[in-house]
């Protein structure tokens, strides 16, 4: 039985995210894939026209440089409480990281604050500790891509610019909360009726998500 796997949209490259959201928007209506296709259509479409005004903008490229520093040292960090020479001190580091919810998500007042918070959080631990569990570089990363983000964003504060950056991030937010939907009310609807053209849907959707998971590159916003 055909079924849909989580997806990570940081793994997609723009022209895989707009060759899935194309696919989406030609098919989802007419497969009866989901009971949220009108609104995952108009988020697809606020999306494309929110990203379209960003391009070349200073603050999503700093915004995306810190929600991958963040994820950097998120993944670092569940790798390294397995290794033996690190173990315990990532998880030291870990406890407190985890303390956190992913802020990559959120919008960016909220997010920054949380990032400010996790590294004043992290700064507490023995630098012996970061050290030996290998982070400290990685937590620096993520403070200088932070304080970037928050320089770029009080120059251009109350400009166009911020104005369209917000907007960018919110349209993903939502996007992002209607292919989820999606997904679930998709493998819902294949355990109970697969039929021949969501089989079909699901078959295509899978074949654009597997292509950028499988050369792993992170999406640039």
């Amino acid at each position: 039985m055909a079924k849909i796997n989580s997806l990570d949209f940081n793994a997609l490259m723009d022209d895989d995210l707009n060759s899935l959201l194309n696919q989406i928007v030609d098919n989802i209506e007419k497969s009866k894939a989901s009971s949220n296709a009108q609104s995952l259509v108009a988020a697809v479409n606020e999306y494309k026209d929110a990203h379209e005004s960003v391009k070349d903008n200073e603050l999503v490229a700093a915004d995306t440089e810190a929600d991958f520093a963040w994820r950097h040292l998120n993944a670092f960090l569940c790798g390294a409480i397995y290794h033996p020479a690190l173990k315990d001190a990532a998880e030291s580091v870990k406890l407190v990281f985890d303390a956190t919810d992913d802020p990559t998500e959120l919008p960016y007042e909220e997010e920054y604050r949380l990032l400010a918070d996790l590294l004043s959080d992290l700064d507490a631990i023995s630098a012996d500790v970061k050290k030996t569990a290998m982070v400290d570089v990685l937590i620096e990363d993520l403070r200088v891509k932070c304080d970037k983000f928050n320089a770029l964003y009080s120059q251009f504060k109350d400009t166009q610019k911020a104005k369209d950056f917000a907007r960018n991030k919110q349209a993903e937010r939502v996007l992002h909360k209607e292919l989820n939907e999606m997904l679930d009310n998709v493998n819902a609807n294949l355990r109970v009726n697969p039929t021949a053209e969501l089989e079909s849907f699901a078959s295509s959707v899978q074949s654009i998500i597997d292509k950028p998971v499988a050369r792993a590159v992170p999406r640039r916003r």
